[in-house]
């Protein structure tokens, strides 16, 4: 059966001490929260009531300052704890260091604190914590505090001390007022230094680097050399091709040319010929007016004998009237069709040559992805090269010159739907639960190894939904002050507005603390709204 560990230290150590204690012990199950503050310890655990609660003491806030008071505090605070029937049955381990007054540790012992554990050098007794509260309490683990001349404690009962308990809760009430003046001091001192509504300009220092790998990889000189080189040699190759065309369209046209030229002498010859023949004698004699047609006449034929009889029956020949030559009429309809059918033919070949060249063209003179993103035109790179929209994506992120980030992720997010796009387009809406969202549940490689922008914007979204812890996890690798300044005083203001809700929930104040408290709630909120 797991026992849920509720952690009472700062986030930064409860973020790596949460894991240790789970890897060490197979029933132990430590809780997100974690208590920074020692005044709040009692309504945490009424909030969250875990079974086992582990105080650091060294790594608590308190409201005093000198090593007594913090020890009394500590020590009233437990007692409340302890007399209290909802919560006297939680388990409360104490880890401090050898230098702690003796005099105070017996004082835990005698208020039932079941585990003490001592922080030596490295390791100390810290080896043995999760074995030992994997197990049940037993006396034994804190007989080395109790002897026989312990001490008498004294501590404050509230049936004796009303007064005392309301100063304390002004006191309360002051030291959250004394909070929230410290945090708009270090929010308008952080504004100073850098806006902080955006993405901080001084995280993109690596952005020379990547540019220069850009460089260095993706197009050098020579290759610059032999894409135009292959350009240039297409461009040649189309010109030999259309000049081949073109002489074997003018060497039709030629012979096209020399066929109507013989057609033309043949005309002539025949002419010349018909007018040069003698003609025979007629072995009858016609009568005076009927005359034979030049076109009847066949070269190196003698006409045929003509039946008078037959003459006889049909009207004259005029001899004004012009005849029709068939033969003459095949010849040049055959010449227009045989030029036509050339025509169309070569139109037809010059024109896929045109698309084809044109076509090659296109391809060659598409600009690279790299020159692209040189020039800062990531939609356009995102929407010639979609599969590479991520990168486009990365290389403007990177880019400290684009101010309008959230209209260029938009634009990328036309042509590319992975997660890590729908993530940067939710946080540049400033919809930081989706985009938080996206980021837990995601698998894309893109989300789960960040480049150092996507992982500001990752840790921002997670402080602005309440995770804390984790943003201070992905927050870490950078070494950000200025992030990780901003990420911790959104925490304190989370977690004391969780603490008033809690006491406003459970019924642990009056009216007139009711109204301050959410005054308090509301304050807080508007400071946390200007990180």
């Amino acid at each position: 059966m797991s026992k849920t560990v509720l952690l009472g230290m700062d986030e930064a150590t409860a973020s790596k001490f949460g894991p240790y204690l789970e890897s060490n012990s197979n029933v132990l199950k430590v809780m997100t929260q974690c208590i920074p503050i020692f005044h709040n310890l009692k309504q945490a655990l009424y909030q969250y009531s875990p079974q086992i609660v582990y105080l650091s003491l060294s790594r608590m806030r308190y409201d005093h300052i000198k090593s007594k008071d913090i020890e009394n505090e500590i020590l009233n605070g437990i007692y409340k704890i302890k007399s209290d029937p909802q919560l006297s049955n939680i388990r409360i381990a104490i880890q401090t260091n050898e230098r702690t007054n003796p005099t105070f540790l017996r004082k835990l012992a005698m208020l039932r604190i079941s585990d003490i554990f001592l922080s030596q050098g490295k390791s100390g007794q810290m080896d043995r914590v999760a074995p030992q509260l994997s197990h049940p309490p037993n006396i034994k683990n804190i007989s080395e505090f109790l002897s026989e001349d312990a001490p008498t404690l004294k501590v404050t009962t509230d049936d004796t001390n009303v007064v005392n308990n309301e100063r304390h809760d002004q006191q309360r009430v002051n030291q959250l007022e004394h909070l929230l003046t410290l945090a708009n001091a270090q929010i308008s001192v952080l504004k100073k230094k850098n806006d902080l509504t955006a993405v901080p300009r001084s995280d993109y220092d690596e952005l020379l680097q990547q540019v220069k790998m850009l460089m260095n990889s993706k197009l050098t000189d020579a290759k610059s050399k032999r894409l135009f080189a292959e350009v240039l040699n297409s461009k040649v190759a189309d010109g030999k091709k259309i000049s081949k065309l073109s002489k074997i369209v003018d060497a039709q046209n030629d012979q096209i040319l020399n066929l109507n030229n013989q057609v033309s002498q043949m005309e002539k010859k025949r002419s010349s010929t018909s007018e040069n023949i003698v003609q025979p004698e007629k072995v009858i004699e016609a009568p005076p007016e009927e005359e034979i047609a030049d076109e009847d006449i066949q070269v190196n034929r003698l006409p045929k004998p003509r039946n008078i009889a037959k003459d006889r029956g049909h009207p004259k020949i005029n001899k004004n009237m012009p005849s029709f030559n068939f033969g003459k009429f095949v010849r040049i309809v055959t010449s227009v069709l045989l030029i036509l059918i050339l025509l169309f033919a070569g139109g037809m070949f010059w024109t896929h040559l045109n698309t084809q060249s044109a076509s090659s063209s296109n391809q060659s003179s598409s600009p690279s992805f790299g020159s692209l993103l040189k020039k800062g035109k990531y939609v356009k790179a995102a929407k010639l090269y979609t599969e590479r929209g991520v990168e486009a994506e990365n290389a403007m992120l990177s880019d400290p010159n684009i101010k309008k980030k959230g209209d260029i992720a938009n634009g990328i997010a036309e042509y590319n739907d992975s997660d890590a796009i729908k993530f940067d387009t939710s946080y540049f809406s400033q919809d930081f639960e989706s985009a938080a969202s996206i980021y837990n549940e995601s698998t894309d490689t893109n989300l789960t190894h960040l480049i150092k922008a996507r992982r500001i914007m990752v840790a921002y979204a997670l402080m602005k939904s309440g995770q804390i812890a984790k943003a201070k996890s992905i927050a870490e690798p950078l070494h950000n002050d200025q992030l990780n300044e901003r990420i911790k005083v959104y925490g304190q203001f989370y977690h004391a507005n969780q603490i008033l809700e809690a006491k406003i929930k459970h019924g642990h104040l009056d009216s007139e603390e009711i109204t301050k408290a959410k005054k308090q709630i509301n304050s807080n909120q508007s400071a946390m709204d200007k990180l």
